[in-house]
């Protein structure tokens, strides 16, 4: 489980939040993913660039730093943007 390092004493809160926070990351871009698989297997054709754009439009404002320096992009990958957002 995520959160039992945030049991011992040692670990600070902030360390915890990030913990959570990353899990949270981890499992929003699975949701993304899914969703991705899903109009593919209905047969709706997207682009690597079009999926990147959308994963950036799903995210929250707090995000808007990332979103702003990837939109100026010509060209978006999404696994450079699950990458980046997963540093954040």
């Amino acid at each position: 489980m995520v959160f039992v390092a945030c049991l011992k004493p040692s670990m600070l809160p902030q360390k915890c939040f990030k913990k959570k926070l990353q899990h949270e990351n981890v499992e929003h871009v699975n949701n993304f993913k899914s969703m991705v698989e899903q109009l593919i297997i209905a047969s709706v054709t997207l682009s690597d660039d079009d999926s990147a754009m959308a994963l950036l439009n799903t995210l929250l404002e707090s995000y808007e730093g990332l979103v702003v320096s990837l939109s100026g992009q010509n060209v978006l990958i999404l696994q450079i943007v699950i990458k980046l957002f997963l540093q954040e």
